[in-house]
């Protein structure tokens, strides 16, 4: 599990702009809801945050975007 962790937060790390939970599964060709499960975590532990959100154009609504709380990819 802590390889997972450490996936999505690499993944977070190493985008130029903040990204959404899809985002982030396709990356890591996860499941969506594996990530979710871990971004809850991450987020509880200081280590990511949502930055702002962004209109998905497959689900139709806003969704929200994540960056590290230590790297320079926020906006």
């Amino acid at each position: 599990q802590s390889g997972t962790y450490q996936a999505i937060y690499n993944i977070i790390a190493a985008s130029d702009t903040p990204l959404s939970r899809t985002d982030i599964a396709v990356r890591g060709q996860m499941r969506v809801a594996t990530v979710c499960g871990r971004i809850a975590e991450l987020r509880e532990a200081g280590v990511v945050s949502v930055v702002g959100t962004k209109f998905d154009t497959d689900s139709k609504r806003d969704v929200e975007i994540l960056s590290n709380n230590f790297g320079d990819n926020s906006e």
